[in-house]
């Protein structure tokens, strides 16, 4: 019964689209705590000394492990050797709410070539902290737009934004780099949650829950037609606020390479620094972008931890000729 049991809810965590509470708590849910039941009921059969009972609860916990929390083992594979290459930074700072020192002495210590911060500022629009970010990163090249800033070491050659949905003031920030000749364009985001006017309106749980579903599917749609139209090589980074699993998570799998998933070990939880349960930040490949390295950092300067990647790229054009 503990082995269906979680069959199902590994099942409504792939195939939910969470826009039904219950469904939206079971994906949303810490992964930890699927693992309770079998440790339960492990305790008791080591207790009654019934051992196929508890070698069955072992199997089940490590499989639910894998499965539910999302535990990342990649397999060794080989990429062509690409032109250009960069260590890439994703880090929601939280609006510096620890200090402004603790943040930026751990950008510093990660030593990226390409930073993409979230939540540089807040709900009051705040200038102080990207002015005080600009401030301690002298000579970098540097854009921004609402609560996303995007700090690289090679030139910006060119700058976009993109409304993420109209309820909402949260945007897509695109820019494009050259590095040694080749060009990436870099989709730095963040995800809202709920609707700017959230506070003001008056919602049952229920209804609270489908808005969460519908507000999601439609940014993460939003992101889908933004990347379609440009251009590869480029990467999708950020804060999605999203679950590594689910129909939302499978709609950029699909399409796009996870770089935790190719090269990450562990489950790579970026959320909460204080009690990690989830993955929710992400760098995205398209084709022509492979990631040597992918990995959490375990600074504790915001909610979030760093999420750092090394990258290479070529364009496609040259790959092919290749």
């Amino acid at each position: 019964m503990n082995g269906l049991f979680l069959a199902i809810v590994a099942t409504a965590q792939q195939w939910g689209r969470g826009d039904f509470w219950l469904l939206k708590t079971v994906i949303d849910a810490p992964p930890p705590i699927w693992a309770v039941p079998s440790v339960l009921l492990l305790l008791i059969a080591l207790i009654k000394h019934q051992r196929k009972f508890a070698w069955a609860n072992l199997v089940i916990l490590g499989v639910s492990q894998w499965i539910l929390m999302g535990v990342n083992l990649p397999l060794p594979e080989s990429s062509p050797e690409k032109t250009a290459s960069a260590r890439v930074l994703s880090y929601n700072i939280q609006c510096a709410k620890q200090g402004i020192e603790p943040v930026v002495g751990t950008i510093q210590r990660l030593n990226a070539d390409l930073i993409c911060l979230q939540e540089t500022q807040n709900n009051r629009m705040d200038l102080t902290l990207p002015q005080t970010l600009k401030e301690r990163f002298p000579g970098w090249h540097i854009a921004e737009r609402g609560d996303v800033m995007t700090l690289s070491r090679f030139p910006i050659l060119s700058t976009k934004t993109h409304a993420l949905s109209p309820k909402t003031n949260r945007v897509i920030l695109e820019t494009t780099i050259e590095v040694q000749g080749e060009r990436l364009t870099v989709l730095n985001l963040h995800y809202a949650v709920k609707p700017s006017n959230f506070l003001r309106s008056q919602m049952t749980l229920a209804d609270y829950f489908h808005h969460k579903a519908a507000l999601a599917e439609e940014q993460t749609q939003t992101v889908l037609q933004v990347a379609s139209q440009t251009s590869a090589p480029f990467i999708l980074i950020g804060d999605f606020n999203l679950p590594a699993r689910g129909v939302l998570y499978r709609e950029f799998s699909r399409r796009y390479r996870d770089a935790f998933r190719a090269v990450g070990w562990g489950p790579g939880y970026t959320i909460l620094s204080r009690f990690p349960y989830a993955r929710i930040d992400y760098v995205w490949l398209s084709e022509g972008v492979s990631a040597k390295q992918c990995s959490v950092d375990f600074a504790k300067s915001s909610d979030h931890f760093p999420l750092i990647a090394e990258i290479a790229w070529e364009h496609q054009a040259e790959a092919s000729e290749d």
